[in-house]
């Protein structure tokens, strides 16, 4: 779903640098971590399948199904997803549970680790091959 794609750029390269959010890409999130929908996003994503769909003729029963386009719909369906998810962060972003809302994973603390000496490099030189 190049819809899909849409929304997932915005929340890279747009989100961050409008609203501050940013979505922790520094690790997968298990299963139990993620959470359950990035409902801007899910909403985004339906506005411009159907506004895809509705401009590529592909409703049956309409009067050009199958071989009347209405603009460009690949472009159309990008843009609405693209502009219904900014609208769709825009109005939760200050809110307290806006990072549940838009399914920011919940990572359990890291513990501190303690030093590890095993993993030092080995002071001898290393032999020559003969």
């Amino acid at each position: 779903m190049p819809t899909a794609s849409t929304v997932m750029a915005m929340d890279v390269f747009v989100l961050p640098r409008v609203f501050g959010l940013r979505r922790p890409m520094d690790r997968v999130a298990h299963w139990k971590h993620t959470a359950r929908a990035n409902w801007p996003g899910v909403v985004a994503v339906v506005a411009g399948t159907v506004v895809g769909t509705a401009t590529g003729g592909l409703i049956p029963g309409t009067s050009g199904f199958q071989h009347t386009y209405i603009g460009f719909p690949a472009l159309q369906a990008w843009l609405t997803g693209a502009v219904i998810y900014f609208i769709g962060v825009a109005l939760v972003h200050k809110r307290a549970n806006a990072t549940v809302l838009l399914g920011f994973p919940r990572f359990e603390p890291e513990p501190a680790e303690a030093p590890d000496d095993s993993h030092e490099v080995a002071s001898d030189p290393v032999p020559e091959l003969a």
